[in-house]
């Protein structure tokens, strides 16, 4: 389901709040129209180009690893980068580090047939990467050495607007400006495999809309720390009100990945 398949009645119901929160002359329809490509998936596409660069960064459990193995298979001389080095919260969060993804993906691969060295010579891990801050300055300079020309982000549906902005800046800062192709695993409605709001039955989750739209929410403890989850659009927000900036703009984001007007 793509954004503009969904009924948004939640993303609306937040708009008093976050519209007073834009910044550098963005507007709402700036922001709709990010979401919209954003989270709408890119269609596939398959080449024998060295040029494509697949970046896996978040995988809520095994999610994710789809995308990752049939984007690998469709584009045989892409680089594949697996990035994230926060470990021992697969309990809790249902996310695993680059080490531990690359250990699944390899798996799957080999028993599919794939000979190993041709596994391990596509594929570069970044595990030292503890947020999508650390993400966006190893990664970006390490993409921009590459010289990816097209970049297929594979994150779930309610982190993916954050990573995409939080790396453009990254390349903006770089001046390295690759087609970026997004994946988005999930949907609005697609419950979150751990994540949940506090005292509710462990069976109860956010969904990624709500983690996506609403104010950061008290949730399920991860240990004896107050623990809150939600709040990626507000995340996104606080981000691009830094000096320096974080992450790009809505408008600058528009304009840096060549997004298109739903009016023009």
């Amino acid at each position: 389901m793509s954004f503009d398949a969904h009924n948004w009645e939640l993303l609306e119901k937040q708009r008093a709040r976050l519209e007073l929160l834009l910044v550098k002359n963005d507007t709402w329809e700036d922001l709709l129209t990010y979401l919209s490509w954003a989270l709408t998936p890119a269609p596939a596409i398959q080449t024998k180009d060295a040029r494509h660069a697949v970046v896996w960064g978040e995988n809520d459990g095994t999610l994710g690893l789809e995308d990752a193995i049939a984007l690998m298979r469709a584009n045989p001389a892409a680089t594949l980068i697996l990035s994230g080095g926060v470990y021992g919260r697969e309990q809790t969060t249902s996310d695993m580090g680059a080490l531990d993804m690359y250990a699944t993906y390899r798996e799957r691969m080999l028993k599919e047939g794939t000979d190993e060295t041709a596994i391990k010579e596509r594929v570069i891990i970044e595990s030292s990467s503890l947020h999508t801050g650390h993400q966006r300055e190893l990664i970006s300079p390490l993409l921009a050495a590459l010289k990816s020309e097209r970049i297929s982000f594979i994150e779930p549906f309610y982190h993916m607007p954050r990573f995409a902005l939080s790396l453009g800046e990254g390349f903006n800062d770089h001046g390295y400006r690759p087609a970026v192709l997004p994946v988005p695993f999930g949907e609005a409605t697609t419950p979150h495999p751990m994540k949940g709001p506090l005292n509710a039955p462990a069976e109860q989750t956010f969904t990624y809309e709500e983690l996506l739209c609403l104010p950061p929410t008290p949730s399920r403890a991860t240990d004896t720390v107050k623990s809150e989850d939600c709040g990626e659009l507000d995340k996104i927000l606080a981000y691009q009100a830094t000096n320096p900036a974080q992450c790009l703009s809505f408008k600058e984001a528009l304009a840096w990945f060549r997004i298109a007007s739903s009016t023009e």
